[in-house]
């Protein structure tokens, strides 16, 4: 399938990348992803910008290395605390995404975080 990359060993689903795929809806992620949790360490989805969604199944992948979905439309959408449960997130790009509300006081607790991009929204905190 275009964008899912699978492992050598065991043929689970480890990357899904659908960045600049013309993805249209307003559904939000299908709660089937969380299926792939165990294996699954990339998701970007980024660069959809009529692609409207949800972020509350996020943090049940738990096992995410790196999430970008910049230039979505995440509009109404803050960003959950819960993403603290992505303990080993290296990643994570949202800038332009018409997200609001406060930076939860969380984020600090993923250790291993090495990039954070969440500027061009109506965010607010430090």
């Amino acid at each position: 399938w275009y964008g899912v990359t699978c492992s050598l060993e065991d043929q689970m689903v480890t990357r899904v990348d659908w960045s600049s795929s013309n993805l249209v809806g307003n559904e939000g992620l299908p709660p089937e992803l969380a299926l792939l949790a165990p294996t699954l360490q990339l998701l970007w989805l980024s660069n959809n910008t009529l692609l409207q969604m949800n972020l509350l199944i996020l943090p049940k992948l738990t096992n995410l290395k790196s999430l970008s979905v910049y230039r979505t439309n995440l509009q109404g959408n803050t960003l959950p605390s819960e993403l603290v449960n992505l303990s080993g997130l290296q990643s994570l790009r949202l800038y332009d995404s018409h997200l609001g509300g406060a930076i939860p006081s969380s984020l600090v607790q993923i250790t291993k975080l090495e990039w954070l991009w969440l500027h061009d929204n109506d965010l607010s905190g430090s």
